[in-house]
């Protein structure tokens, strides 16, 4: 306990290093749009994005409102991404949660730019992803308690409304973590609601959420104008994004070297050369696609693809049996979490890496299950992890210090711009610690234009 007192802060403060260099990107100039000091204009434009954009309303109403105040949103998503490594840490592991805390603080921290740039540190990006993701594993925490205190049941419900109601990976989440929550607890019908109405209730809840984010009238609208790709070239588009990204990807590396080492640890003291095997060939192969082949996409490749999904599927069986040896165990919850997260995004019209997130934390999750029972580790291994997240940390701040620098000369520009110029030069920003700039759509750069009040050409340079 006094280690995660120690542990927990510090986490923090190398999240906020990131935080208050991050500037607005994309959709913010769009949400800052929204008039928020008017109430009967802003439910209307809260109203008007429901019906027409997307379902997402809780999320949107809270990201226009901490659009206004950049340095609440630092300390939020700080404080956010501090505990669902907390969070999952906690339940993980009883008497290691320093560990398994500094697992998830890593693999977060090692996260590719290319997907952290889209739902971690963007305003708009974060209340879509980060927000809703540590909704869920509140709602997690308090679901696995609901029957020890009353109320601990009505924080269950509020967090289950939160991340129900909040997008559609983690509105299906929630309903799919209360309908497994069930299921383990099932011990016949005539049981079933006698001994579980808490849990009932909150499957309820929790599809109610979910219901009104995917059956808002705007995801009908999403379906049909998002794009003009035929529905089968779509679902193979996204099936090939999402399997690459979760076994030949740089995001996964961390991941998947830190389960297999775990892996082969469990399996070398069980004598379990199958699994041993499987594991080495996982780590080799990854490695090879990922550092070698840097990604590209070749026979090779899905043969690779295959196999290396096919070492998960052995280790987690074996884990599952190893460690708990029954069929419903948090191992597979989380496995089905972790896939469910994922293949429901085989169908949208929009896909892209930030819809990872999801699956990869789920991902630490998992290893932060398996990781106790390595027994190898001490204090010197909690402070080498944090060193290493910390040290990443460092890395991505400086990169959004670089764009940070670039946005404050562009502000200066804007500020010292007469109003009567036909056109203004501004500046591009140079690496990838941005997302969704205006220079790259004409809808972003209108609404830039609007927020600072420029009625000529802008010269990106």
């Amino acid at each position: 306990m006094k280690a995660i007192k120690i542990i927990l802060p510090i986490i923090f403060i190398s999240f906020l290093l990131i935080n208050i260099n991050v500037v607005y990107f994309g959709d913010d100039y769009h949400f800052l749009g929204f008039h928020t000091n008017d109430f009967s204009a802003y439910m209307q434009d809260l109203y008007t994005h429901y019906t027409l954009d997307n379902g997402r309303l809780i999320v949107h109403f809270l990201d226009s409102i901490f659009l206004k105040v950049p340095v609440l949103w630092q300390i939020l998503n700080s404080f956010m991404l501090t505990f669902i490594c907390y969070i999952i840490g906690t339940l993980t592991s009883k008497n290691n949660v320093a560990f398994t805390t500094s697992i998830t603080f890593v693999l977060i921290s090692l996260l590719d730019i290319l997907l952290l740039n889209q739902s971690v540190y963007w305003i708009t990006g974060s209340f879509n992803y980060i927000y809703p993701m540590f909704c869920f594993l509140v709602y997690w925490f308090f679901l696995n308690r609901v029957e020890k205190k009353n109320s601990y049941f009505v924080i269950a419900i509020i967090f289950g409304i939160l991340a129900s109601a909040s997008v559609e990976q983690a509105g299906m989440m929630a309903f799919g973590l209360t309908l497994l929550t069930l299921i383990t607890k099932f011990d016949g019908f005539k049981n079933l609601f006698r001994n579980n109405k808490r849990v009932i209730i909150l499957l309820f809840v929790t599809l109610i959420g979910l219901c009104t984010v995917v059956l808002s009238p705007s995801q009908f609208i999403r379906f049909n104008t998002a794009t003009e790709i035929p529905f089968m070239q779509q679902v193979l588009q996204n099936s090939k994004l999402i399997i690459t990204s979760f076994s030949v990807s740089k995001s996964i590396l961390p991941f998947m070297l830190l389960f297999n080492l775990f892996t082969i640890f469990i399996a070398y003291k069980n004598k379990n050369k199958l699994v041993i095997c499987s594991s080495v060939v996982n780590i080799l192969l990854s490695l090879y696609c990922i550092i070698v082949l840097n990604g590209v996409f070749s026979t090779f490749t899905i043969i690779s693809i295959f196999i290396i999904l096919f070492s998960y599927l052995i280790s987690i069986i074996y884990l599952n049996k190893t460690i708990y040896n029954k069929l419903f165990s948090p191992l597979t919850i989380a496995l089905i979490l972790m896939v469910g997260s994922q293949f429901m995004m085989i169908v949208s019209p929009v896909v892209g890496y930030r819809n990872m997130i999801f699956g990869l934390i789920m991902f630490a999750y998992i290893i932060c299950l398996i990781a106790p029972n390595i027994k190898k580790y001490n204090n010197i291994t909690v402070i080498l992890l944090l060193v290493i997240g910390i040290g990443a940390n460092i890395h991505t701040a400086l990169g959004y210090h670089e764009t940070k620098k670039i946005d404050d000369k562009n502000i200066e520009i804007i500020n010292n711009y007469n109003g009567t110029d036909s056109e203004i030069i501004l500046y591009k920003f140079t690496n990838d610690y941005c997302w969704s700039m205006p220079y790259i759509s004409p809808f972003h750069e209108q609404k830039f234009k609007e927020h600072y009040n420029l009625n000529c050409e802008i010269i990106w340079q």
